[in-house]
């Protein structure tokens, strides 16, 4: 008899253990006891239920979190920011309702995100990852892996992102034909030698400084912004870039420069080329100007009325 109801205890035991998530990490765990919106019963525990019925956000930004066990319970969050911690590795494969993901600011090596098919914002910027594969995200708009170690990265599948960031990393190479809905790219601090933007014709913001382009072709009619500082370009066409408002080519090897179509430029960087000439008349809304280190021995400024700081 005491051994059947020790045996009956015990099941009971292992049953009430079971209805509990497993969550390491005290850190964790405080931050989701106290959301009352998760802790609804307002125990010392997070009932597998409670978890499977959350369909909010957990947000655990800076909390000194080494170990997210039980982030796997929550099924149906459509966010998750967990955002500067000391997390390592990550599992996100059971959070299959995600759509933004927030994780910058770790020590992570590696994340999986083939199972996160709703997700539409990717923050993991500020982490030592080597490698992702992003091809099942098909539904990103927003991407920033800025400050890892990437050193390949295959966006064709993304074909609805509008901002991507990438800076920071060992990229020589990127494919982004097929992201025609890119508005802003980011690469500046790479081994790039070439890039194509051809296809990407609402491409407003492109900063590509400091690697090691020695062409580009950037007559797309939206560009706004274009920064290629520190390169090895000889030539730069922008005879078709009617928008452009702000341009960085300082730190080439640029002979010459065309800018008389493009009469929306305010600010302007050519510092440390080769130009002899520089003509500045349609540029009539120019504002700031840096022209030091050439060849130019004569700038006629006569035209440009809006004018307010240049460096020679």
């Amino acid at each position: 008899m005491k051994k059947y109801l020790f045996f009956c205890l015990l099941l009971n035991v292992i049953a009430t253990e079971a209805q509990y998530v497993k969550i390491i990490d005290k850190n964790f765990k405080k931050c989701l006891l106290s959301n009352k919106k998760i802790n609804v019963n307002n125990n010392n525990e997070i009932e597998i239920t409670e978890a499977e019925a959350f369909k909010g956000a957990i947000n655990v930004i800076d909390k000194n979190i080494n170990d997210l066990t039980g982030i796997e319970a929550f099924t149906n969050i459509q966010k998750l920011d967990v955002s500067s911690n000391k997390l390592t590795h990550l599992d996100v494969s059971k959070n299959v309702a995600l759509k933004k993901l927030y994780a910058y600011g770790n020590q992570l090596l590696s994340i999986n995100t083939s199972k996160n098919i709703q997700l539409q914002k990717l923050y993991i910027y500020g982490n030592a990852i080597k490698g992702i594969d992003i091809s099942k995200n098909i539904n990103l708009r927003n991407v920033d892996i800025s400050n890892n170690q990437i050193s390949k990265l295959d966006t064709s599948k993304n074909i609805f992102i509008t901002e991507l960031y990438l800076e920071n990393n060992r990229l020589s190479k990127i494919d982004i034909s097929k992201n025609i809905d890119l508005s802003y790219l980011k690469l500046t601090n790479n081994k790039l030698r070439e890039i194509d933007i051809s296809k990407n014709r609402n491409l407003q913001k492109l900063h590509i400084q400091n690697n090691l382009l020695h062409t580009i072709n950037a007559n797309n009619t939206a560009l706004v912004e274009l920064y290629v500082e520190n390169n090895k370009l000889r030539e730069l066409n922008i005879s078709e870039n009617t928008k452009l408002t702000y341009l960085d080519v300082s730190k080439n090897l640029l002979k010459k420069l065309d800018l008389t179509k493009d009469i929306s430029l305010a600010s302007l960087n050519i510092a440390n080329n080769r130009l002899k000439n520089l003509d500045i008349s349609n540029n009539m809304m120019l504002a700031n100007l840096k022209i030091t280190n050439n060849k130019i021995k004569q700038l006629d400024t006569s035209k440009n009325s809006a004018l307010i700081d240049i460096e020679e």
